[in-house]
């Protein structure tokens, strides 16, 4: 799931690779084993990294009705995460800096 973002880290800008590097390593360690756990059957969508405009990068897993997305900037402060969930009849929205970042907690909900 996470190698076409670990391909596209030469794309990204350099002051973003170290970040998404970083994050890329936990989401694999935490994702093999939730998905480890799960029936085999289940696919879910890879994870994409790709550069933006401003010299900062968005990495992002999608699925039919929710999506988790990381903004990686050089600039301190200014990295953070969102989700989002709806299907019509219900919806979620959180944000935040990376320090107020449950990863584990993120993964299930795109899991679940």
């Amino acid at each position: 799931m996470t190698q076409p973002a670990y391909a596209a880290l030469p794309e990204v800008p350099s002051s973003t690779q170290q970040a998404a590097e970083e994050l890329l390593a936990k989401l694999t360690a935490s994702l093999g084993e939730l998905l480890a756990s799960l029936d085999s059957a289940v696919e879910f969508r890879p994870i994409r990294l790709a550069p933006l405009d401003d010299n900062s990068a968005v990495l992002e897993w999608i699925r039919a009705d929710r999506r988790l997305g990381f903004l990686l900037s050089g600039e301190q402060g200014e990295t953070g995460w969102f989700f989002v969930y709806s299907n019509g009849s219900s919806e979620r929205y959180e944000a935040g800096t990376m320090d107020q970042l449950d990863l584990n907690r993120m993964i299930r909900m795109m899991v679940n």
